[in-house]
């Protein structure tokens, strides 16, 4: 790792990438465009509350799933940190900034958190489209201790220490698509101000509006 924020132009990360990096870059970022034309509305979206006010997405699209989530880095912000290997987690837009990636094509038209358990015999869970992770520089790294990762050399450099700048752009894009689409469902929620019940009655009336409720969906 530099003290120093390395910064390339376009053109000369594009001519710096691997052909495999070139068509990451060209899917993700055709992947961003086609969310912005897209009825976010409709998507099936999960959000979850991480530390330090991130959060990680996931939206399900028949059988294919992806999720992101945003943390901070591990990093040493002066040089004797590095000395004495006494660094902090930090996060600061454009520079200690990272966001992981986990893009599958499922076995299940479901969630795989949510089938893996009960198909323990199936081998392959799904397809890895895209797993990475993603920061804005080369100032800090990622602690393997905070993801799961199956002793796979290239997936732990992957996503704990390179700095896959060619992801970076357009992660952070359907980060706050996804972000943005999140906080105007919990704008749209209705908060319902309940009365306490009592009586066997007051329950019998509470019961009596669920089942019309029901009622009026199966119409």
């Amino acid at each position: 790792m530099t003290d120093k924020v390395i910064k390339f132009s376009p053109e000369e990360m594009h001519c710096n990438f691997t052909s495999e990096q070139k068509a990451e870059a060209e899917f993700l970022k055709e992947l961003v465009k086609v969310l912005r034309n897209t009825d976010l509305a409709k998507l099936d979206l999960k959000g979850e509350k991480l530390e330090g006010g991130h959060r990680e997405y996931n939206i399900l699209v028949d059988n294919y799933e992806i999720s992101i989530r945003r943390t901070p880095v591990y990093t040493y912000p002066k040089k004797w940190n590095r000395v004495f290997c006494f660094g902090k987690w930090m996060f600061e837009p454009g520079k200690y900034e990272r966001y992981q990636l986990d893009i599958t094509e499922n076995a299940f038209s479901t969630r795989q958190s949510d089938y893996t358990h009960k198909h323990l015999s199936y081998a392959q869970p799904g397809n890895q489209l895209m797993l990475a992770g993603t920061m804005a520089t080369d100032m800090g790294q990622f602690s393997p201790s905070q993801i799961y990762i199956n002793n796979n050399a290239d997936e732990f450099e992957n996503l704990c220490t390179k700095q896959n700048e060619h992801l970076f752009d357009a992660a952070r894009d359907l980060y706050f698509i996804l972000d943005t689409e999140y906080e105007l469902r919990q704008i749209a929620v209705k908060h319902h101000k309940l009365s306490a019940l009592i009586t066997p009655a007051e329950r019998s009336q509470v019961r009596a509006r669920l089942l019309e409720k029901l009622k009026g969906i199966s119409r």
